[in-house]
């Protein structure tokens, strides 16, 4: 989870409990996603790449139901 202004990234455990808070060197933290290994940061100015070594669970494939 990006932390805005926090300046940082929280790491969750599988069953949602805080397992670390991650601090980064930008100012706003504004998103992340997981490619493969890696989580991409998105922060004021920069992009930045960590390789984490596990990869992201995965998310169920949005649906709109079409009137």
């Amino acid at each position: 989870m990006a932390l805005g202004s926090g300046g940082g990234i929280a790491r969750f455990s599988a069953d949602g409990v805080l397992d670390e808070l991650i601090d980064l060197a930008g100012h706003f933290v504004s998103s992340l996603a997981f490619s493969g290994t890696a989580i991409y940061v998105t922060t004021v100015g920069a992009l930045l790449r960590l390789n984490v070594g596990v990869e992201g669970l995965p998310v169920a494939e949005a649906r709109v139901p079409v009137a």
